[in-house]
């Protein structure tokens, strides 16, 4: 009695599995630098959404607790009347305040 075995075939070639790659890989490289770029353009926009939120936060700071000097303008003493002066040209940001530290120096002149 001779007994037939049906081979059935599943699963996929080695050949098959291949192309199946190859052909993925070919699309990674097409669509991988278009990813990058996106990637890039959205780490600049989120550090120029940041940036304009930390400057509007500053002015809003600065409108509550200082004293602007305008371009031009000059503060040259302390006088306690804000908490801070800035020199809006400049750029730059000093205590108002007349108290004097043990060293003997006006906070004001820091």
């Amino acid at each position: 009695m001779k007994t037939t075995r049906n081979k059935s075939h599943s699963g996929f070639t080695l050949v098959e599995l291949s192309v199946v790659a190859a052909i993925l890989m070919m699309l990674a490289t097409i669509a991988l630098p278009s990813f990058q770029a996106t990637v890039s353009n959205a780490q600049v926009s989120a550090v120029q959404s940041q940036l304009g939120r930390m400057r509007t936060a500053c002015d809003f700071y600065a409108f509550q607790h200082c004293e602007v000097v305008q371009p031009g303008g000059t503060v040259l003493n302390a006088d306690d009347t804000t908490g801070w002066v800035y020199w809006a040209d400049a750029g730059s940001l000093k205590i108002n305040s007349t108290t004097v530290t043990e060293g003997g120096v006006v906070l004001f002149e820091l």
